[in-house]
């Protein structure tokens, strides 16, 4: 019996992670790790209710969906444009529990899962992966806000740190440091003309490297994720419609 709900906790809470996964993919919500995580742990709790309890209603279809929901909520949070998030959890969660197809056989449930995550995350940047993010930044006394198009093909990274950078235009650039579009295109020349800057290599696609400027900012916030983040100025604007300001990698 033991064996038995030690593999249940498992199979819901892999599922259920790659499950939101999905719907994080499909919507525009960007809920933190910790919050998934715990909302699969919430998951997992109500199938091993569902599983001791010899109750009929924690076998139903009601509770089915009431756990959904809740995972729901508790990844996503209570918010009044939620509902199509909600919407697309459910429809997810309760297609691949076997409530449209009626399976019982939880190797059959995870595969499934396993598949439609893969099948999501691989064709996310035809699905409304590249979206626009709010992102605000505050340096030295000044609070800039602006508008970052998620990129998935920005892998532009720290060399010191390894971690993802955010790449904003020359117009974000003199907002926040002063930095005028010349001093940007000279990385080598600037780079001690304001303290803490640093140089972030890169390599465009059929193009030959180069270096740009970086700064590490201490309070910033991209979507609902606050922060530090290393910030590197373009020597241009990126959108000449003014759509947005910065470039978001796949992991900020």
């Amino acid at each position: 019996m033991e064996k038995y709900i030690l593999l249940a906790v498992f199979f819901r809470f892999t599922v259920d992670f790659l499950l939101l996964l999905a719907t994080k993919r499909l919507s525009s919500k960007e809920p933190g790790l910790r919050r998934m995580l715990l909302a699969c742990g919430v998951g997992a709790g109500c199938a091993v209710l569902g599983t001791i309890v010899p109750i009929g209603f924690f076998q139903s279809w009601f509770y089915l969906i009431l756990t959904t929901i809740l995972i729901c909520l508790t990844a996503f949070g209570v918010e009044k444009k939620g509902l199509p998030t909600l919407v697309i959890f459910c429809l997810l969660r309760l297609s691949v529990d076997g409530l449209v197809g009626g399976t019982e056989d939880r190797t059959d449930i995870l595969w499934a899962a396993v598949l439609l995550g893969v099948c999501l995350y691989g064709f996310r940047g035809g699905m409304g992966a590249a979206r626009i993010v709010p992102v605000e930044l505050y340096h030295g006394g000044r609070t800039v806000k602006l508008r970052a198009l998620r990129d998935t093909g920005n892998t532009l990274r720290d060399p010191i740190t390894g971690k993802s950078v955010l790449v904003v235009d020359a117009a974000v650039a003199d907002l926040l440091t002063g930095l005028s579009l010349q001093q940007l295109e000279k990385p080598v020349e600037t780079l001690g003309q304001i303290p803490g800057l640093r140089l972030i290599p890169y390599r465009g696609v059929g193009q030959p490297g180069g270096m740009l400027l970086g700064l590490s900012i201490k309070k910033t916030r991209i979507g609902k994720r606050k922060g530090s983040l290393v910030v590197a100025f373009a020597p241009q604007i990126l959108d000449e419609t003014g759509k947005y300001q910065a470039l978001v990698g796949e992991f900020l």
